[in-house]
Order: C-alpha cells, then sequence, then structure tokens
C-alpha cells in the first residue's frame, strides 16, 4: 500500500459507502427504494460486508427488517400530504411461519434498544471521565477533593470497561463494554436470517437485558449520588461542577474502507 492510499485510508469518512440521499424536489416523477429496514440502532462499531458495492451498501448493523404486512406511504410536500397503501410480501422462498417472523422482530428491537441505551449511556461516561481526567490535572485541586476524583475516576474506568494494564484481573462486574458488545453480537446473530430466534438467543436475550439492568443501575447511583457529592465538594472549594454532556462516541469499522 502506498503512502497516498494509506493517507486515503485514514481521512475517508466511515459512510463513505453510501452517500445520504434526498428525495428531490423537482417536478416530475421520482423514484425512492425503502431497503425495508427500520432505523438502525447507535453503535460505536460498524463494519461492512466483504461483497460491499462502493457508494451503495450501507454499514452494519442495519435495523431491524419489516414485517409483511399493510404499510402507508406519506409524501408531505408544499403544505401538502398525500398517502398512499403499500402492501409488503415475504420472499416465497422463505417458510418461516408469520409467528416466527414477528418474534424475530421484537427480538431485535428489545436488542436495538439496548444498544441505543448504552450508547447514550457511554457518550455521558466519557464526558464525565473527561472532565475528571481534566479536574485532576489542575494544581488548585488539593486532597481530599483530589482522592475524592480519583475514587469516582475509578469507578467510571471500572463502569466503561477500561483495561487496568496487562496484569489486571478481568472486572468481575458487567461493564458498558462488555453490554454493547453482547447485544451488539447477538444482534447480528438474530438478524443473520429470516428465521425463528433459538432457545439459546432467547436466553442470551434475558442474559443480556439482565446484564444491561446491573450496569445501568450502578451508573444510576454514580448520577443521583457520587456525582452531587463531589459537586459539593467542588463548589466549597470554588472550582466549576461537573454538567454531564454525551460526548461524541468514536465511530469504529471492523472492515477495511478501501
Amino acid at each position: 500500500m502506498t503512502e497516498e492510499e494509506m493517507k486515503r485510508r485514514v481521512t475517508v469518512p466511515l459512510y463513505w459507502v453510501r452517500m445520504p440521499k434526498i428525495l428531490s424536489a423537482d417536478a416530475g416523477m421520482h423514484r425512492w427504494v425503502w431497503d425495508l429496514h427500520y432505523t438502525a440502532p447507535r453503535s460505536s462499531r460498524h463494519e461492512y460486508p466483504i461483497s460491499a458495492v462502493p457508494h451503495d451498501t450501507p454499514p452494519a448493523p442495519h435495523g431491524s427488517n419489516a414485517l409483511p404486512g399493510q404499510y402507508t406511504v406519506r409524501l408531505t410536500a408544499n403544505g401538502h400530504a398525500y398517502t398512499a397503501p403499500l402492501t409488503l410480501r415475504m420472499d416465497p422462498r422463505v417458510k418461516t411461519p408469520a409467528a416466527g417472523l414477528e418474534q424475530q422482530f421484537k427480538m431485535e428491537v428489545r436488542l436495538a434498544a439496548l444498544m441505543n441505551n448504552s450508547y447514550e449511556a457511554a457518550g455521558l461516561v466519557r464526558s464525565l471521565s473527561d472532565q475528571l481526567d481534566k479536574l485532576s490535572k489542575q494544581g488548585q485541586v488539593t486532597k481530599p477533593l483530589s482522592d475524592s476524583i480519583a475514587a469516582l475516576q475509578k469507578k467510571v474506568h471500572e463502569l466503561m470497561g477500561l483495561p487496568g494494564g496487562f496484569f489486571a484481573p478481568p472486572s468481575g462486574e458487567v461493564t458498558l463494554a462488555k453490554v454493547s458488545g453482547d447485544a451488539g453480537g447477538l444482534y447480528a446473530l438474530v438478524g443473520g436470517a429470516d428465521a425463528t430466534p433459538t432457545a439459546a438467543e432467547m436466553a442470551g436475550l434475558s442474559s443480556v437485558e439482565q446484564e444491561s439492568a446491573d450496569v445501568m443501575k450502578r451508573w444510576n447511583v454514580i448520577k443521583s449520588s457520587d456525582l452531587p457529592a463531589l459537586n459539593q465538594q467542588l463548589s466549597a472549594a470554588g472550582l466549576p461542577q461537573i454538567n454531564l454532556e454525551s460526548a461524541v462516541q468514536p465511530e469504529e469499522s471492523g472492515e477495511d474502507l478501501e
């Protein structure tokens, strides 16, 4: 790979494979293709299949597959709304019963919700971690405030799932990184075929939902108890309080973008 190719690979945006498409407002007939997926869950990791077509392949994870049935298409233009019925039929080669497809859809929706929740929480946790890091480097921060900052940062790192070093033992608690990875992996597995979810997949859903509940409970304790206590100390020391604002999550791709 040449130096120019390396530069291009680094600077190419994640979504270069499929550019945004906007329905033209010009007079005349226009064609719009629905890809039969709902809004994709939010994720810090995206991948492209090896069969990706340049500028015409959306990154995974995709949104949940739309179920066969009756839909309504709505077009709003110049203050007027136009509707038309739409019938979505299943590929006749697929023999999965309707009940199985509905079960698959509901499972994808639940997993997508877990992915969205963990992504949103990760943004807030990252923001908190960054602010704590900046505070710890300020010269006017003295004990016991510095100890409180370090203690909260330790909890935040454990919640995020940051490694504690090469020889550090694995965390015994569920982390945001684990919830995100488990939910995303199961989401890809369930949506990989038009099939009724297996017993193992259903068990996996129950497990990751329990993991999510556990990690969100710990995050809520930090927001409702640990952070307000630290903010009181910061105010007493004449320092600005920490405000939770979601940090932009880094987009990572598991596939080459060439």
